[in-house]
C-alpha cells in the first residue's frame, strides 16, 4: 500500500480537463472524460492514478493530527509509482 497526501499536494491535470470540456462542446450528447491521474501540486510530476485507490479501515482518505496540532489527510492507493519513501 502506498500513501500520498491529499488534497493540498495532489492535483488533477487542468490541461486535460480543459481539452475534455472543449470536446464536450463539440459533441453535446457525449460526456467529457475526466482526467484520473494525480499530480504533485508543487512540481507537476505524475504520482498515481485514481483507479489505484483502495479502502483501508473503511475509507480511502483519512485525517490525522500530529502531536504539534497539525492536521493532514492521507489518501490510500494500491500503487503510487511517483512517490518515494523518505525519513
Amino acid at each position: 500500500m502506498a500513501s500520498a497526501l491529499v488534497p493540498a499536494l495532489l492535483c488533477f491535470d487542468p490541461v486535460a480537463e480543459k481539452k475534455g470540456t472543449e470536446k464536450a462542446k463539440a459533441k453535446p450528447d457525449a460526456r467529457p472524460k475526466k482526467e484520473k491521474r494525480l499530480f504533485c501540486a508543487a512540481c507537476r510530476h505524475p504520482v498515481t492514478h485514481q483507479d489505484e485507490r483502495i479502502i483501508v479501515q473503511g475509507g480511502h482518505e483519512h485525517r490525522f493530527t500530529n502531536p504539534q496540532g497539525i492536521s493532514y489527510y492521507i489518501g490510500c492507493f494500491r500503487e503510487a509509482a511517483g512517490c518515494a519513501a523518505a525519513g
